[in-house]
Formats: structure tokens, C-alpha cells, sequence
């Protein structure tokens, strides 16, 4: 593990001093929030200059979650089965004009019989990965902290803001031939939000991301086991490997604009923005030597409409969003793979509050459509799948007494495949072991079924929440008899404060 002891104590105590005591409706202005009761404008926009339009009560928080996830329901370079122990803290603050808003969350994470990944994360999107003809189980170690800032508002109408994003990790397989991986990225997002009138406002926030992975492979005694060095979809070489080292680095730029007012009964926001990621991927020990490059843009942005208060309303938001990847071969001097993605959702809520029986109703249907298209040129190997589907959840909240309020949320869903096609004229190991397993997991239809109940205590002497919730969201294939389908269950403590 890269996190040292003394590190960690360092930064946790950061985060655990921003915390601060809340309102005396601070349970209520939270779960208004989480609820999408009132427009989030910070995660909507992530402009950090919008912290002051969102009504975040002023709050502290501490919490241990254990995640659990298994079933055969997955990509073939996904864990059979995970288990993670999420430790996190942060919370809100407002102080002589200035606000802070700070999350900081250690996870420990094993998974279980992973096959042909030997990086952090084979599907992030870039296609120059290693992989090796083993399967084992992995250990990780991540951190990732986060703060957002929004300074005082000057001449009356400027806000500015800015948000720092550090995440550092580490992991290894503990069967040989064991390769490990340290990954670190540093987000710098400032923004600003100009106040044009009351109600109405526009802005634009900017982003730097540097991305940084190092893969090791050492010794091993398995002379069976082969390194595969895949540069697409069914690309690749192999050789026997005594060991070798991995770069993969890169920036990840990103610019938004969002504007704001009122439409009618409703009140709009409008956000679009356009990213790029450039990385470039090393290999070697003494001399290192360019493997690929690699490069993705993306586009995106949404629409919300809102119309009544956190009592009673209703919202309709509707994102979309397309990524365009591309690979190209320092072999071939060419562009070696490509990958085009869309995804277009619509999140529709109406809300219903009893001051009578002390009870919430909300109801979300959130339909939706997505569309890969994963190409290879050396292979001829295309691999494409449109989804069309969408899930309806309810959400019930009821104070029994007046301390404690309890909250159900069951949901379900159908992903109906509308269409799909899988082209390979140069078959091998890797279009028969990775690429067309996941072209069955992008082609089979799909139900998704859970619910999420919580448990809330609130202390009001102490000004404390002490907070229990259990989720589970489940899925289940319908119409491939390779899959079953795959569990998630999370239990969650939090102590707000």
C-alpha cells in the first residue's frame, strides 16, 4: 500500500474539523436534497461557485459502509465476486461568506477471481491494457478526497469557486504472477457563477485532470502463464514475461457552461459541456518505449425543469451524453480501435408531502436509451448494442416518532437489447475470451430489481443523526442461459452531526 499511516491521520483530521453543528431542520433539508426535492445546483453543474445557490444544511458526517457484489452477470474482466469496507467523513460549512463542502473516503476492496486484467481498472476506456492467461483474486487500497470552495459574492453579483480532487490507490493480485498497480489523479476546477438577476444566472467552471497509473509485473514460477499486450478490441501480442513495467499518463480537460432562471411556473437550468482525454501509454524497464495513444472527446449536458417547493412539486431532467475513443498503434502507425458511445435519460419526480401524517411520497420513472459501437481494425471485429429501457422507484418517508423517521425506497426496471450485431472475420484468444463474452453481456436482456431502507435516529439535544440503511439492487439476465444475474448489498452507518 502507497498511504502511509501518518498521511492518512493527517488528512482525515482535515476533513473532521471542516464538520460543523446544523439547523434545527437539518435532517429534513438533507434527505430534500438527496431527494432531488429542490434543484442541486453544485452537481449539476459541478461549478463550485453554485454551493450558495444549493440549500445545503450546514452538517458534519462520519460513516462505515460494507458492500458486497457477486453473481455471473458481468464482463469478462470483472471480479466474480467483490467485498469493500468504505470509511468516509466530510460535511458542509458556511463561514463569514465563504463555504466549504468536503469528502474524504478510505475503501478497502477484494474481489475474487478476476481473468485477463492485470491494470486498475480494464474498462475505464483505454484499449492498452495488459493481461495475463491467469485468474486470482485482488487486493486494493484507495483514498480519494475532495473540496469545494465558493468564496464571497462580489460587486453583488460575481461568485467564484473552486474544487480540488485528489485520489490516490494501490493494488495487487495475491496469486502469482501477481502484477500491481499505483494510480493517482489531481482535479483543479474553478469556477464562476455570474448573478444576473434574482432567480437567474449564468456560469462557466473549467477542469484539469492528471492522470497517472504505473503497472508492475515481476518475477513469477508459472511458465505457462502468458502477458498479453492488448491494443483493442481482439489486438494484441504475447510473450513469456520474467517482468516489466507500465505507464499510462495523461490530462483529462473539460469546460462547462450552465444558465438558470425562471420559465413560467417552473424554474430551468441548462448545463453543456465538452471534455477531452489525452493519455500515452510506456512500457519498459531500463528504456521505456511508446505502446499507443490514446484519446477520447465527450459531449454532454442536460436539461432540468421544477415547479413547486421540497413539500410539493414535480421535475423532470433529461441528460445525454456521446464519447468518442480512439487508439492509435505506434505498430501501425494508425489508428488501431475505436469506441462511440450515447446515452440519452430522462428522470421524471412528482412529491408529495402530509403535514397531517408526517409522510412523504415520491414517485420517479427515469426511461432511457444507450448505444455502443466498439470497432477493431486489425481483427475486423465490430461490436455494437442498443438498450433501450428505464426503472420506476418509489419513495416513502414517514416520522414514527418524533425522533425517529424511517424511509423506503423499492424500485424495479427492464433493459430490452432493440438491437445488436457482432462481426469477427480474424477470431483468437482474445476476440473468444473477452471480446465476445462482452458483446453477450451488452445483448441480453435484463430485469433490475432492490430497495433501500433507512433508519434514522436524531438526538436533538446533541444535535446528533445517527443514521442505518440497507440497499440491494439486483439484476437478472432474461434471455442468455450463460447468465443468472448478478446481487449487490450495501449496509451503511453514518453519524451526522
Amino acid at each position: 500500500m502507497v498511504i502511509s499511516r501518518k498521511n492518512m491521520l493527517a488528512v482525515t483530521a482535515l476533513f473532521f474539523a471542516v464538520a460543523a453543528n446544523g439547523q434545527t431542520n437539518k435532517q429534513d433539508s438533507l434527505h430534500i436534497i438527496k431527494d432531488d426535492r429542490l434543484i442541486n445546483y453544485f452537481e449539476l453543474t459541478n461549478n463550485a461557485a453554485t454551493i450558495a445557490l444549493t440549500p445545503f444544511a450546514q452538517h458534519g458526517f462520519a460513516t462505515v459502509n460494507v458492500n458486497n457484489t457477486s453473481g455471473n452477470f458481468r464482463r469478462p474482466m470483472q471480479a466474480e465476486a467483490s467485498n469493500e469496507i468504505n470509511i468516509a467523513t466530510g460535511g458542509f460549512k458556511k463561514l463569514h461568506g465563504w463555504a466549504y463542502k468536503t469528502n474524504f473516503t478510505y475503501t478497502k476492496q477484494y474481489d475474487k477471481n478476476i481473468a485477463w486484467s492485470g491494470v486498475a481498472n480494464a474498462y475505464e476506456g483505454n484499449p492498452f491494457i495488459w493481461a495475463d492467461s491467469s485468474i486470482g483474486n485482488w487486493e486494493r487500497d484507495h483514498i480519494k478526497a475532495a473540496i469545494s470552495i465558493a468564496a464571497p459574492v462580489v460587486f453583488k453579483k460575481l461568485q467564484t469557486g473552486l474544487t480540488l480532487d485528489y485520489q490516490i490507490g494501490s493494488g495487487a493480485r495475491i496469486t502469482e504472477p501477481k502484477p500491481f498497480y499505483r494510480q493517482r489523479t489531481i482535479a483543479l476546477q474553478p469556477g464562476i457563477n455570474w448573478l444576473i438577476a434574482t432567480n437567474k444566472s449564468v456560469g462557466i467552471t473549467g477542469k484539469i485532470n492528471f492522470i497517472q497509473e504505473e503497472n508492475e509485473l515481476g518475477f513469477f514460477s508459472n511458465g505457462n502463464v502468458l502477458l498479453y499486450r492488448i491494443r483493442g478490441y481482439g489486438t494484441f501480442s504475447k510473450a513469456p514475461f520474467v517482468n516489466g513495467e507500465r505507464k499510462r499518463k495523461g490530462t483529462d480537460l473539460q469546460a462547462t457552461m450552465h444558465y438558470q432562471q425562471p420559465f413560467g411556473k417552473y424554474q430551468l437550468l441548462v448545463s453543456a459541456y465538452a471534455a477531452q482525454r489525452d493519455e500515452e501509454i510506456n512500457e519498459g524497464v531500463a528504456i521505456q518505449q511508446p505502446a499507443g495513444f490514446f484519446t477520447e472527446i465527450k459531449f454532454g449536458g442536460n436539461a432540468m425543469l421544477q415547479t413547486g417547493n421540497a413539500a410539493k412539486g414535480k421535475s423532470i431532467l433529461v441528460n445525454y451524453q456521446v464519447k468518442n475513443g480512439y487508439a492509435d498503434d505506434v505498430i501501425f502507425r494508425a489508428e488501431s480501435a475505436s469506441y462511440n458511445e450515447h446515452l440519452l435519460q430522462a428522470i421524471i419526480s412528482i412529491w408529495h408531502t402530509s403535514n397531517t401524517q408526517k409522510s412523504l411520497w415520491q414517485f420517479t420513472a427515469t426511461p432511457e436509451f444507450k448505444f455502443i459501437d466498439n470497432t477493431d481494425q486489425a481483427t475486423l471485429t465490430q461490436l455494437t448494442a442498443a438498450t433501450v429501457g428505464g426503472s420506476f422507484k418509489a419513495n416513502w418517508r414517514k416520522q414514527i416518532k418524533p425522533n425517529i423517521h424511517l424511509q423506503l425506497q423499492p424500485f424495479a426496471g427492464y433493459y430490452y437489447v432493440a438491437d445488436s450485431e457482432f462481426i469477427n472475420q480474424r477470431p483468437n484468444v482474445i476476440t473468444k475470451n473477452i471480446i465476445l463474452p462482452d458483446y453477450r453481456f451488452f445483448a441480453t436482456d435484463h430485469a433490475r430489481y432492490g430497495a433501500f431502507i433507512m433508519l434514522e435516529i436524531n438526538k436533538a439535544r446533541k444535535n446528533i443523526i445517527h443514521s442505518f440503511f440497507l440497499k440491494t439492487d439486483n439484476t437478472l439476465a432474461a434471455n442468455n442461459i450463460l447468465f443468472t444475474g448478478r446481487n449487490n448489498f450495501q449496509f451503511n452507518y453514518s453519524i451526522i452531526f
